[in-house]
């Protein structure tokens, strides 16, 4: 075989198994499923969160959900809540969430807690797919906060670690000639990573049944500060900015996050992604396409709801920085944008949320004007201190705004 004619074997070989990589790419864009993993707790078991001023049980049955055991002694069917950690209730007891409230002022219906901490909508809707069968619910009740705008694109740490592996020259060559296949090898590696990760503090986790307390997470200030650094420089924070980050951030306000008081992982937010709420709450061009994201994850448990014969509601929980002036303040220091604006006028999102909803004929309630009058009145702080989340008087506000709501669906 002469030179020339190996060079034209080689390409019509090459070219064919492109060719039949391409076409099996297709063929797994149309046939492996999306991405439904969904994290649950530990099933059937009881532990104490001692955070901070935080100090209560979480108890869950044996779906993995908090709350009391789901029984079908009711006459209705159950009344099933989704969402994150707001609808979970982090920070308070059982019997203060709105789920617990709501579930004693309507004794004679089930009611569950699907919220789960970390939940994004493709978590509540793999959820829904996966347990809704078993609870069998009459209402499907979404409760979306601000950051699920973002959750519904890929993560922060996701995105950054496909960054790096398309850093290498082989897989960002697999990625163009079979994305579908890459993405999913990707997402696979990722999720046994993030799974190996996990795995020390789900054995933890277990070991606390039934135990006494949970320690809380304490290091040295200047631990935190090298752990800060080091997020810092693998994200590519200029030097410049982190320090003026640190500046405006204080050692006060570091002390309170080695020792647990205020969420590291709202201060890390704060510094690697300052326009996390700007994004969401105004629908920038990083936030609009989220979410429209989003809607399709809404659209799709709306669907899931009526293939089980439940009616499906949804809600917006707002966040403080639509109703807490002091809390803008703390936020700016954590790194966050913020805008006076959001604490009196509508946001994009609300007003994208309720054309959404008119569109689809979902019935939708915002509550952001229930907190902003109650934030006004004197009383207990709707959220905690050193916390985004509701604190037992936001819970409660939530359910008395939610009960008649439910009560009247349910007739």
């Amino acid at each position: 075989m002469t030179r020339r004619r190996r060079i034209v074997y080689w390409a019509i070989l090459i070219a064919l198994v492109l060719f039949v990589v391409r076409v099996v790419d297709l063929a797994a864009g149309l046939f492996l499923p999306d991405d439904t993993r969904f994290s649950l707790l530990p099933p059937s078991s009881t532990w104490r969160d001692h955070r901070g001023s935080w100090d209560y049980v979480i108890r869950t049955n044996r779906l993995g959900l908090r709350g009391p055991e789901i029984t079908s002694e009711a006459e209705q069917g159950p009344v099933y809540f989704l969402g994150d950690s707001f609808t979970f209730g982090l920070g308070v007891a059982e019997e203060q969430t709105f789920v617990g409230q709501i579930r004693r002022s309507i004794s004679e219906t089930t009611v569950v807690n699907g919220g789960i901490v970390d939940y994004g909508p493709r978590q509540a809707l793999a959820q829904l797919r996966a347990l809704g069968p078993a609870i069998n619910p009459r209402i499907v009740v979404y409760c979306l906060y601000t950051n699920d705008v973002y959750d519904a694109g890929p993560t922060y740490p996701y995105t950054r670690a496909l960054q790096g592996a398309r850093k290498k020259l082989f897989i960002d060559l697999a990625f163009y000639v079979a994305p579908n296949l890459s993405q999913a090898i990707f997402r696979a590696w990722y999720a046994y990573r993030f799974e190996d990760v996990l795995a020390p503090q789900n054995d933890a986790l277990s070991e606390e049944n039934a135990s006494d307390v949970a320690d809380p997470f304490v290091m040295s200030d200047t631990e935190l500060l090298q752990t800060i650094r080091s997020y810092a420089m693998a994200n590519d924070v200029p030097p410049d900015r982190f320090a003026s980050w640190l500046d405006r951030l204080g050692p006060g306000l570091l002390h309170q996050v080695a020792i647990g008081q205020v969420s590291f992982v709202h201060l890390g937010i704060g510094l690697l992604i300052p326009d996390y709420y700007s994004q969401a709450l105004d629908l920038g061009p990083v936030g609009r396409p989220k979410f429209e994201r989003l809607c399709l994850y809404v659209q799709s448990m709306r669907a899931e709801s009526e293939r089980l014969g439940a009616r499906f509601i949804l809600v917006y929980l707002p966040s403080e920085l639509q109703f807490d002036e002091e809390k803008q303040v703390l936020n700016a220091r954590f790194g966050h944008v913020v805008r006076r604006e959001w604490l009196t006028s509508e946001t994009a999102l609300q007003r994208s949320l309720a054309l959404f909803a008119r569109q689809e004929s979902i019935p939708f309630y915002d509550l952001t004007s229930q907190f902003r009058v109650a934030a006004t009145r004197p009383g207990p702080r709707l959220v905690f201190d050193e916390d985004l989340h509701y604190s037992a008087a936001g819970h409660s506000l939530v359910a008395a705004t939610l009960i008649p709501i439910v009560r009247a669906v349910r007739q």
